[in-house]
């Protein structure tokens, strides 16, 4: 009985003891199973930190190949600008140098030009002494210029067709048209030019006495002459009954040719003496004379002309419109009284 009770009680114990470990086992389990369970947690956790961290250092990798691009741009373009810079400055020290140069080359124009004003300063005043000097001679020139009187003369009002009528109208003292007539008559002379046989014509013949005066002496073969004053064809008509004179413009072309053409002291008062010059040339004929005179315009002080030449502009003008002619003769001066030298120009037409 006690050996049975023995037994039972170790069985009972056992089972407990089993049960026991069983319920250790069963922890054990639950324990094991948790770990795993949390194991597994870290594991997910672990592979999704270093996806993250693969991730990173991708992102790193690709951020440091944009820093490392940005750095190599940067640095091209620092080089670019520094180049751009020293060029910048190269050209600056250049510009500089040039501004020098352009500085220095002003400067001595400027000190040129103020040299230059200066000379004109001096050239002024030397020139405005010589005007008060020359306004004094012709204030003295004017007290003793024959027919000179102190109205008011306008030159080309005065050289109309009208005023010109009333000039010729009005004539008191033929001495200054004898004078020129005389100096006319000399050169001639002296020129061995010989007006018999010869067809004369006068262009701007006035009242004729100036051709009256040239002829005198002489047998030329015809005499004609025309002016565009009525007044003065008229009494040319009347000096020289035998001669053929007729009213006609100067700038109108001659309508015959002659030996000898006569222009004296005509240009002078035409506002065109270079239209009138060339029909006056055109009127010579083949292997004749034109015999042209104007007053000295250095001495000339008449406030009835328009032109006034020296003898230098005398020869430029006569020279310039010549052509076809050789020159024979072309200045001339009478010398015994300084306000009434003229200029001269013998031209002979080539065949």
């Amino acid at each position: 009985m006690s050996g049975a009770s023995n037994w039972r009680a170790e069985l009972f114990a056992a089972e407990k003891k089993i049960e026991t470990k069983d319920k250790t086992i069963a922890a054990a389990r639950e324990a094991a199973d948790k770990l795993r369970e949390r194991h597994r947690s870290l594991a997910a956790a672990l592979a999704a930190s270093r996806s993250k961290i693969k991730s990173l250092v991708s992102g790193r990798d690709e951020l440091v190949a944009k820093l490392t691009a940005t750095r190599d741009t940067g640095n091209m373009r620092i080089t670019g600008l520094k180049a751009s810079l020293t060029d910048a400055q190269i050209r600056n020290q250049e510009l500089k140098q040039y501004l020098r140069m352009r500085i220095g080359k002003a400067s001595t124009r400027i000190e040129q030009i103020t040299d230059k004003l200066e000379n004109v300063k001096t050239a002024r005043e030397i020139l405005s002494a010589r005007n008060e000097k020359l306004e004094r001679l012709l204030a003295e020139m004017r007290k003793t210029t024959i027919g000179f009187d102190s109205r008011e003369i306008y030159p080309k009002e005065h050289n109309t067709k009208e005023a010109m009528d009333t000039y010729f109208a009005s004539i008191e003292d033929e001495e200054p048209y004898l004078t020129l007539a005389g100096s006319v008559k000399t050169m001639l002379d002296n020129n061995d030019v010989v007006l018999n046989d010869k067809a004369v014509l006068d262009i701007g013949v006035g009242p004729g006495i100036v051709l009256n005066a040239i002829l005198e002496g002489t047998s030329p073969a015809s005499v004609a002459g025309n002016d565009f004053s009525a007044v003065a064809i008229e009494q040319a008509r009347k000096r020289m009954p035998d001669g053929h004179f007729e009213i006609h413009d100067i700038y109108d072309p001659q309508p015959a040719q002659a030996d000898v053409v006569l222009s004296t002291e005509v240009l002078e008062h035409l506002e065109r003496p270079a239209d009138a010059l060339r029909n006056i040339l055109d009127a010579v004929a083949p292997g004749g004379l034109a015999v042209l005179t104007v007053p000295d315009g250095r001495v000339d002080t008449s406030r009835y002309h328009i032109n006034f030449w020296s003898p230098e502009s005398w020869r430029v003008f006569i020279t310039k419109h010549g052509e076809g002619f050789n020159f024979l003769l072309d200045e001339f001066q009478t010398k015994q009284d300084v306000r009434s030298r003229i200029n001269f120009a013998l031209l002979r037409r080539l065949s």
